[in-house]
């Protein structure tokens, strides 16, 4: 039986399984992670934005779409010539999405 190996890359450099198995772990960290944030600091987003119960109940639903929303858009994208074999570029680009987002929140009026 033929052993299953990996093409390398364009740079000539050979990733193992076990790098992509600890790259994901720790996006889907930081994702989960991140869920998490929005229900720790629910009752001081409510009491900012002058929401009553059932508006803030709505904050982690829409949340989760936002995320729904988003992953049918980077699958596409995964599958585009732009990005055929070079994952890490939109890995990278999504954390950056991620991280000016984060940025742009914290630096609002509402967080302060």
């Amino acid at each position: 039986m033929a052993e299953l190996t990996a093409a390398p890359p364009s740079d000539g450099v050979t990733r193992s399984p076990r790098f992509f198995l600890a790259i994901f772990c720790l996006i889907a960290s930081v994702n989960y992670s991140d869920r998490g944030a929005l229900n720790a600091v629910l009752t001081n987003a409510q009491a900012a934005m002058c929401l009553n119960a059932a508006e803030a109940g709505w904050l982690p639903s829409a949340f989760v779409v936002g995320y729904i929303a988003a992953a049918p858009v980077f699958a596409h994208l995964a599958s585009t010539p732009v990005f055929e074999g070079k994952s890490f570029r939109l890995i990278a680009m999504g954390l950056c999405c991620f991280s000016i987002g984060s940025v742009s929140a914290s630096c609002s009026g509402a967080a302060r």
